[in-house]
């Protein structure tokens, strides 16, 4: 299930927490100004378990966690993609992800991206790798070569700039005139079909 409302902001990141260190604030500004927000995660931040935690057990405390976090933001929507392993996305092949993100993109069709710039602000693999194919699919929309209507949507690159620099992308977007939802529920889709 999603949430029903198309343009907004869209975040596109690697990580469980990749929305918290990076655009939760100019998430937050865009849900307080009546946009609708989104965020697709592509791992479940299975890896990186100093403590040794099962994966298993480790993703659903990330998923937790990052469910929490959109609540406070004022997410509309959060989305976890299934199959891609944290840690090993750069493994994955690219035209999957790609797609993925297409058919996410398609019917949402949100009027700002924010992803990870060419170096995935802290080098991670992963980062890299999401922030491309952001990129890839994001211009496959707009030129309508996804089988679906084109739709164009700006791109924000996450490229260690100030919280500030982002928070003046997100007050840029177009306003709409669609009354903003009353409930700040959180809708989770587990995977795009």
């Amino acid at each position: 299930m999603t949430y029903d409302r198309t343009g907004g902001l869209a975040a596109i990141l690697a990580h469980p927490a990749d929305e918290a260190f990076t655009c939760a604030g100019s998430l937050a500004l865009a849900h307080d100004a009546g946009e609708t927000t989104r965020l697709l995660v592509v791992t479940r931040g299975e890896a990186g378990n100093p403590e040794r935690i099962p994966d298993a057990q480790l993703a659903a405390i990330r998923e937790s966690e990052m469910i929490r976090a959109a609540e406070a933001i004022g997410l509309n929507e959060v989305t976890l993609l299934d199959g891609f392993p944290d840690g090993a996305v750069a493994a994955e092949p690219e035209e999957r992800l790609v797609s993925e993100i297409v058919a996410w993109l398609g019917n949402r069709r949100p009027d700002l991206v924010i992803t990870f710039g060419a170096h995935g602000v802290t080098g991670d693999p992963d980062h890299i790798a999401v922030g491309s194919a952001a990129r890839w699919a994001v211009e496959r929309r707009a030129a309508g070569v996804s089988g679906g209507p084109s739709r164009s949507a700006s791109l924000a690159y996450l490229v260690l700039m100030p919280l500030a620099a982002l928070v003046t992308l997100a007050m840029m977007m177009p306003t709409t005139t669609i009354a903003p939802a009353t409930s700040s529920a959180v809708t989770i889709t587990a995977s795009v079909e």
